[in-house]
């Protein structure tokens, strides 16, 4: 008798699960974005952008990683729809190590001039779907 109890647990656990993740999505609708990051032509080596919503939008902010001058967020984790004023910092290795309290690490230097990050410029309408937002970046000023 114990193993037909074991056995009807085990698979009101499996419909219980089945049934909850077939529930509707609650929350501000999300989409998914990718894309490439470069500055003066060049990918940036390591990175990370973040989507701030802007202009009455309300949602949390979102994050992204560059790796070798691309970044891709999937709908789950992605941006509310809506306007975003985009943030991006980013970095490359000198080749040089240095010496940090949890020991030897690679030295790094930015590359994303620092316009781009707090208060940047940089604005994108994120719409429901898959986005590509390519960031073709300069370290000149404009002007």
């Amino acid at each position: 008798m114990k193993v037909s109890s074991v056995a009807f647990r085990c698979h009101l656990l499996v419909v219980c699960g089945s049934l909850l993740g077939c529930a509707e999505e609650t929350g501000p609708q999300r989409a998914s974005i990718r894309g490439t990051v470069t500055v003066d032509g060049v990918p940036v080596e390591e990175g990370m952008l973040q989507f701030r919503p802007t202009q009455g939008n309300s949602g949390p902010l979102t994050g992204s990683v560059i790796k070798n001058g691309e970044y891709h967020t999937p709908k789950s984790k992605g941006p509310v729809l809506g306007l975003h004023q985009v943030e991006i910092r980013g970095h490359r290795r000198t080749g040089r190590t240095i010496e940090t309290r949890f020991g030897p690490a690679p030295e790094t230097e930015p590359v994303v001039p620092e316009m781009y990050a707090d208060g940047s410029p940089l604005v994108r309408d994120v719409k429901a779907g898959d986005n590509e937002f390519n960031f073709e970046l300069s370290s000149m000023p404009e002007g």
